[in-house]
């Protein structure tokens, strides 16, 4: 099993005129501390499907922001 915490916002800032919203935000896979910043539902499930890095495989670096 995996777990992922999602975290999901609406942008402060104004978004080129769009007919819906735009899904945006980080996933981390918890346990690797794997993290992807995502805009849209197709990035998402594109991060969620992926195969985790195996036990002493390097993931990427973490955000340099902390993910915050």
């Amino acid at each position: 099993m995996h777990v992922f915490v999602v975290r999901i916002w609406e942008s402060a800032e104004p978004l080129p005129a769009v007919d819906e919203a735009v899904l945006r935000g980080v996933v981390e896979r918890v346990g690797s501390g794997e993290q992807a910043a995502f805009v849209g539902g197709d990035q998402l499930l594109s991060f969620i499907s992926r195969r985790p890095p195996a036990a002493g495989e390097e993931g990427p670096a973490p955000p340099a922001d902390g993910g915050a």
